[in-house]
This record gives C-alpha cells, sequence and structure tokens, in this order.
C-alpha cells in the first residue's frame, strides 16, 4: 500500500444518537491511510513429543500410589455429583461411590491395575478399563504411553479428572461400554451419560500423537476434553494444595478426536497449544475455548464434519489468541467463529469450505484481523462481522460463497430472552477495514453493508459478484457507482476503521 493509491472511504452519517431508517453515506477520501497489519506468528516449531517427554522427566524420580476414596469427599469431582446425582454412582457402581486416586508422584496404568485390579481392570496387554472415576490429585502425574488404551466404562460412570498432570502419548483414551464390549458411541440424546476428560485449576494436560473418542455428552465441564478453571463455589472447598489461582494449561498436539460432544473446551485456560490435531465427526463444536480462555494457539488442525454447530469457535472473552493454518470444512455452521467479545485475535492463512453457514464469522468482538484466508463455497457469506468494530480484513481469497463475499451489520439482540445482556453486554455498532485480495463469484454480491458506521477499503479485486452487476449491496448499493467509477482502471477499493468525520447532532 502506497501513498499514491487511489483510496476511498464511506462514512454513516448518524443522526440523533440512531441509525436512520434512511442512512445518507458520503464518499471522501481519507485523511491517513492505515499502515499495513505486522502479521507475527508464534514459533510452533517446539510443540514436540520431545518437548513433552522433557516435562515428564522431572517426575520420573519421584513415584506415585494409588487411593481408592469415598467419592463425596473429592473436590475434583464435586461438580458431577452435586444435585442429587451422587444416587446416579452409587447405582452404577452398586455400592457407596468410590473414586480412585493418583497421589504423591507419577503413577503408570500396569502399576495402578496391579494395586486395583477390580477398579482398573487389564482386559488385554496394554488394554486397561477403568470402573471407577479416576484422578491426579495436584501433587502426582498420570501417563499413558507406548500404545496403550484407558477405557473408561460408561456402564459404570467412570470418568478423568485431572488436578495435576496428566500425559497421553503415542495412546489411546475412549468411553467403553463394558457389557457391550464396544466403545461408547454417541446414541443421539446428548443429556445421556458419557465417560469424559476434566483438567481443573492448577493442571497440565499433554496429548500427544494419540487418539481420543467417544467422550462427552451435554453435561457442564463434562463435555468431551474440557481444561477449566473451578467455579467460586467449588473452588472455595479445594485442598490447600491445588492452586486454584493457577488457571489450567496444555498441549494437545498431533492427536485424532472423533465422536466427542465438544471435541476440546476450556473455561479460563491459559496459554494452550491446539496444534496438528484431527477434529472429526464430533458432535457439537470441534474446538471451543471459552469464558476468558487467553493466549491461545489453534493451529495446523483439520476440523471437519462437526454436525450441529461451527467447526472452531472461541466465545465470551477469548482474546489474545492465534487461529492460524487451520483447514475447517463441512461443519454444520460456521468453519471459524469469534464470539461474545472475544477480541485482539489473529485469524490467519486459514483454509474454511463447504460449511453450512459462514465461512468466517465475528459476533460482538472487536479489534481482530482476518489476514490471508481462503473462504470458499461456503452456504452462506464468505466472512461476516456483526455488531462488531475495529474489525481488519486484509488479503483474503473470498470466493463462490452462497451469499456475500463480505457481510456487515448491527442487529437488536436485547428481545432474545436466552442473551444475558448482563454478562454479554454488546453495542449495536459495526465498523471495518477491507484491503488487498480477492472477492469474487459470490453468489448475492462481494460486499453488504447495513447500518456500518465506518467502512474503508483498498486494493481490492472484485471479480463477476451477484451476476457481475452492482456488486457492493444494502446501504452501499447508491454510492456503488460513483465507488466504482473512482477506482476505474486500478479495481481498487478500500474500507478502514479512522475516527468518523460524521456529525452527531442530537
Amino acid at each position: 500500500m502506497t501513498q499514491g493509491l487511489r483510496t476511498w472511504w464511506i462514512v454513516l452519517l448518524v443522526w440523533s444518537g440512531a441509525v436512520s431508517a434512511t442512512p445518507e453515506y458520503q464518499l471522501s477520501a481519507p485523511s491517513e491511510i492505515p499502515a499495513a497489519p505486522q502479521v507475527v506468528l508464534p514459533d510452533v516449531s517446539g510443540y514436540t513429543e520431545a518437548a513433552i517427554r522433557d516435562k515428564l522427566k522431572p517426575w520420573l524420580g519421584k513415584p506415585g500410589h494409588g487411593s481408592e476414596e469415598r467419592m463425596s469427599g473429592s473436590v475434583e469431582t464435586r461438580k458431577f455429583f452435586l444435585g442429587g446425582r451422587l444416587n446416579i454412582w452409587a447405582e452404577r457402581q452398586g455400592r457407596f461411590p468410590r473414586i480412585l486416586f493418583v497421589r504423591g508422584g507419577l503413577v503408570r496404568l500396569d502399576a495402578l491395575a496391579k494395586q486395583f485390579p477390580e477398579a482398573l481392570v487389564q482386559q488385554l496387554p496394554g488394554v486397561f478399563l477403568a470402573r471407577v472415576p479416576l484422578v491426579v490429585s495436584a501433587d502426582a502425574a498420570l501417563v499413558i504411553d507406548g500404545g496403550q488404551t484407558l477405557r473408561l466404562a460408561e456402564d459404570r460412570g467412570a470418568f478423568l479428572v485431572n488436578a495435576g498432570r496428566f500425559f497421553l502419548l503415542n495412546s489411546k483414551l475412549l468411553a467403553w461400554r463394558e457389557k457391550e464390549q464396544v466403545p461408547a458411541t454417541f446414541s443421539g440424546d446428548k443429556k445421556k451419560f458419557r465417560p469424559f476428560y476434566t483438567a481443573w485449576s492448577g493442571s497440565e494436560t499433554y496429548m500427544y500423537g494419540s487418539e481420543i473418542s467417544h467422550l462427552g455428552s451435554a453435561t457442564t465441564k463434562a463435555y468431551g476434553v474440557s481444561l477449566s478453571a473451578f467455579s467460586k463455589d467449588d473452588s472455595v472447598y479445594a485442598p490447600a494444595d491445588v492452586d486454584i489461582s493457577r488457571r489450567p494449561t496444555g498441549w494437545l498436539v498431533d492427536n485424532l478426536f472423533y465422536d466427542m460432544f465438544y471435541g476440546f473446551y476450556s473455561y479460563e485456560a491459559d496459554d494452550v497449544v491446539i496444534l496438528r490435531n484431527r477434529y472429526e465427526d464430533n458432535y457439537y463444536y470441534g474446538i471451543d475455548p471459552h469464558d476468558r480462555s487467553r493466549r491461545l494457539i489453534i493451529a495446523e488442525n483439520r476440523v471437519w464434519g462437526t454436525k450441529v454447530r461451527h467447526g472452531i469457535i472461541g466465545s465470551r472473552e477469548v482474546n489474545d489468541s492465534f487461529i492460524f493454518r487451520n483447514i475447517s470444512f463441512n461443519n454444520h455452521l460456521a468453519g471459524i467463529m469469534l464470539d461474545r467479545l472475544s477480541n485482539h485475535n489473529l485469524v490467519a492463512y486459514n483454509t474454511t469450505y463447504g460449511n453450512g453457514s459462514d465461512g468466517i464469522a465475528m459476533y460482538e468482538s472487536h479489534h481482530n484481523l482476518i489476514y490471508a484466508n481462503q473462504v470458499y463455497q461456503n452456504a452462506h457469506h464468505g466472512i461476516r462481522f456483526r455488531n462488531s468494530q475495529d474489525i481488519r480484513i486484509v488479503d483474503n481469497m473470498i470466493l463462490k460463497n452462497g451469499r456475500y463475499g463480505v457481510y456487515g451489520h448491527i442487529k437488536d439482540l436485547s428481545y432474545q430472552s436466552y442473551r444475558d445482556l448482563a454478562l454479554d453486554p454488546y453495542e449495536a455498532r459495526s465498523s471495518a477495514l477491507l484491503s488487498g485480495g480477492v472477492i469474487g463469484f459470490n453468489r448475492s454480491g462481494a460486499v453488504y453493508a447495513e447500518a456500518t458506521e465506518q467502512l474503508m477499503f483498498s486494493n481490492l479485486l472484485l471479480e463477476a459478484n451477484g451476476g457481475g452487476n452492482r456488486p457492493l449491496r444494502g446501504d452501499l448499493t447508491p454510492l456503488s457507482a460513483d465507488i466504482l467509477q473512482a477506482t476505474q482502471g486500478e479495481q481498487w477499493v478500500r474500507w478502514a476503521p479512522q475516527p468518523p468525520t460524521a456529525v452527531v447532532t442530537n
């Protein structure tokens, strides 16, 4: 981008503090051309099997032990038996519910099975069936390595909870139906119990080169693979050796996740790395970091076939994170989404196609850079932003989507009964910069704007959108001819979130 480039911007004039029913626009040159974005991706070369094994080394000289204890005394499992649900585990176990704890150091499955052969059954060489819940305490580490398999018995109410360190290396973790001797595949009943993995405050989770499958249901913090801080209610019961101020973290590298309720979920997790995994045919979400999770790396994953919602979504203050070089396709809704004040994120070099709604979507999320993605053949819009400000859409290839290439709008959400506006506030304001790349062959048009405050574009190549005529639609329609004439010969158009020159009066 050079100072000599012809640039134009559109500013929506707002009167009486509200959007007019017939908004008035003006076309003018910007006073300053925004600098090209500085895109710096985190180095992911260090997230290897060897690096994970280095994290295991300090535990090698600290042998731990198992301890079978009552379920009702454990803060790590409190979330799952409150509300009268303890009787569910009593019925499944045929006694007052028990838990198998890992305590005091490093424990391996074969040693634990020898100590507790009825709670952890060795079915075959290297294949173990947990018939009670397993809990890794804050002073311990559990390692599953070298092609081992841990099956969690659905019939018995087994699950795996980690408050310390958990290592799953080149192995398998799955839910199992003991009576039928088959994997606990999703039945279609989202409320039906299935085993799960949950890691709490102070924990670290390392999964490498492994297969994780058939986990999770629509039960809080039991969605599949979940990294979650304790809630305020739970934290007051935490023992002294659990650092509730330390958020859960972990690395998930080169794994396969399939037939999960959620492939991944987090709540107030920090610095999680989700790298080079495959998320295939999961039910509700593929990858879903949530609620104030920060500084995440979600990179080089292949996410497809999510049956109900999105392939990759960050929702409710998932901030300062990197989503790059992923392939997200054939998901029921969006390929990639940022939602509910998920701000200051970089979404770069991803490929999203064949998704049932938008390729990339941002709802009520601000200051995000959408850079050099390939977004094509999605059923709805290529890139969509709603009630989102300072969205920078730069150097993307946006082709053959079912509606618009880029769709920007505002929406009144106050009437939606499901939305808690105290928890999820928003402003009905949108602004964006659109620069570089190609928007071509999208069925309804190139760019649609509805009540956006300010839009700036440059270096943008538009090719045969909406049948080749009037590629700019919505509130832009009256200015389409002027914009195209102003840029004739260069075929570049630019939008940018500059301070509005509009006059606001009461």
